[in-house]
């Protein structure tokens, strides 16, 4: 697997970004397994990534936090087609009470533009800042090849 070109793994980014994507659409309020599976896979193709940059001459991390980065814009935009409601968040928030007028600002603020924004910038950043890291730990533990014939 250390042996395919790098759109590969940027490709697997984006296949696993889509399908995150359909995943929150489906079914935005509830915590599924799939997307916990997702989430592990990213990680996954984000060491594998290290550690193919590493036997390419590049970047670890920086590959790696490519992948991630592409994965979390694509998993991050599903706010922006979700429209919370005042019903929603009863379900989510059912321990606390909260007045009727407390509850439309909350909802106000959850569907406002610059929420759905910092919500997606934050995606982006967490799942580039993760795969950094683990693509950087692909990239120490591969050795990297030498050249038998070199003088």
């Amino acid at each position: 697997m250390l042996t395919r070109p790098n759109w590969q793994y940027l490709l697997a980014a984006v296949i696993l970004g889509i399908i995150q994507f359909l995943i929150g659409l489906i079914a935005p309020f509830h915590t599924l397994v799939i997307s916990y599976i997702l989430d592990f896979l990213i990680l996954v193709v984000a060491f594998i990534a290290g550690q193919h940059a590493k036997i390419s001459s590049g970047h670890p991390g920086w590959f790696a936090s490519a992948t991630g980065a592409i994965y979390g814009f694509l998993a991050g935009i599903t706010p922006f087609f979700v429209h919370v409601t005042a019903n929603d968040l009863k379900r989510q928030l059912h321990h606390h009470v909260l007045s009727s007028a407390q509850l439309q600002q909350i909802v106000k603020i959850a569907n406002s533009p610059v929420a759905h924004f910092t919500d997606w910038l934050l995606s982006v950043l967490t799942y580039g800042i993760l795969t950094l890291i683990i693509g950087s730990i692909g990239g120490l533990v591969i050795k990297k090849p030498s050249d038998r014939d070199a003088i």
